[in-house]
């Protein structure tokens, strides 16, 4: 009776490592699911376009000249069409995840930009403004004539072919804490 009560131990023993190791082996080889990365914008005029290697390259306010890989059919774009992209970056590369037609007969896309104004010109009603996210002379379609070298501005502009056109022109100031600034105390 002894001998039986052994091997029935053993066999207990073999039912619950074989079950712990078919446990731990599940658990290792359960796939995760990569982050979800957010769509980035950018919108311009289609530069170049490979609808068989599945290139584009677009240039607008935010993305200047920049080249995509599509993952969808670009087959119906040809250069000069205004297109909405969509995209992620994936290992340094640009990779498109939509690509649409803008529609040519509705108000083209306003885009904003802040700098130091560079150079201004109020009689031809022209600014050159140069910041991190904008780089470029603009026509004006307001009045320049309160601006001078060196303020900083945000600028609202609308893409015409070329010429940025400037819909309007604002001083851009860090608004200064209203209350004192109160130090922390630590415990």
């Amino acid at each position: 009776m002894r001998r039986y009560s052994h091997i029935l131990v053993c066999v207990f023993v073999v039912i619950f490592v074989f079950s712990l190791i078919s446990s731990i082996h599940a658990q290792s080889t359960k796939q995760v699911a990569p982050p979800k990365v957010p769509a980035l914008p950018c919108s311009g005029t289609i530069q170049a376009i490979n609808p068989t290697a599945k290139t584009i390259t677009v240039n607008g306010a935010l993305c200047k000249n920049k080249s995509f890989t599509s993952e969808v059919d670009i087959s119906g774009f040809k250069v000069g069409d205004r297109v909405s992209v969509k995209y992620r970056l994936e290992n340094k590369k640009h990779i498109a995840t939509s690509v649409s037609k803008v529609d040519s007969g509705s108000q083209p896309p306003t885009f904003s930009c802040n700098g130091n104004i560079k150079a201004i010109n109020p009689t031809s009603k022209t600014l050159t403004v140069k910041g991190m996210n904008c780089d470029g002379s603009f026509t004006s379609e307001v009045s320049i004539d309160s601006f001078k070298v060196n303020d900083h501005v945000v600028v609202k502009y609308v893409q015409q072919g070329d010429k940025k056109i400037a819909k309007s022109v604002e001083r851009w100031s860090i608004k200064k804490p209203t209350a004192p600034i109160l130090p922390v105390k630590k415990p």
